[in-house]
């Protein structure tokens, strides 16, 4: 983080975690596969963002289904409706 914050604009905000980047946020946009984002703890996360809580899954790497029983809106890449991991 030390190398890239000078190059990045003055408004954006590094976070040291996930859970930290979430707190306070409405939107969730995943576009890695990277097992530490996919295994995210949802439960802990819908309590730390605000209401309309949207992920929009760019790799189809999550359980929509999960996360729509925890009250997320959830969208997957070419996925009809708001899909589901199979």
């Amino acid at each position: 983080m030390e190398t890239a914050h000078p190059l990045l604009p003055k408004e954006v905000i590094l976070c040291n975690s996930a859970l930290a980047a979430l707190k306070g946020t409405q939107s969730v946009i995943l576009v890695t596969e990277w097992e530490e984002f996919a295994d995210l703890p949802w439960e802990k996360i819908a309590e730390l963002m605000t209401e309309r809580r949207f992920v929009f899954d760019g790799r189809n790497a999550l359980d929509g289904r999960a996360l729509m029983r925890l009250g997320f809106e959830y969208r997957g890449v070419g996925r009809s409706g708001t899909g589901w991991k199979q």
